[in-house]
């Protein structure tokens, strides 16, 4: 039989909890397009009819691996957030403004 998490969670140590916490937090920055719009506790549904799609285009956007900048940015918008693109070298990351609305041409 299954536990509450909180159940569980109040039986850690507070290292424990810590390291749980960071697990979660990585786990949550390393998410699915789809995971992300069901954590936000959206329907396809809901987000197609905010892009102005039917809900197996969406289906099918969420699967791709590959998709133009636009589309995700368009899907972001419709979950309620901002696409940033962020080039990660080893001594800096750089936010790459030409994908922002501000910078188009």
């Amino acid at each position: 039989m299954s536990k509450p998490y909180k159940d569980l969670q109040s039986k850690m140590s507070a290292k424990q909890r810590t390291e749980s916490a960071k697990l979660t937090k990585q786990m949550l920055s390393e998410i699915a397009l789809c995971e992300l719009r069901q954590s936000l506790k959206l329907t396809q549904n809901q987000v197609a009819e905010s892009l102005q799609i039917k809900q197996p285009s969406l289906a099918k956007i969420e699967k791709q691996n590959d998709m133009f900048i636009s589309t995700l940015a368009r899907i972001i918008n419709a979950l309620g957030g901002k696409l940033k693109i962020i080039a990660a070298f080893p001594d800096q990351e750089v936010l790459l403004a030409q994908f922002t609305k501000q910078n188009r041409h």
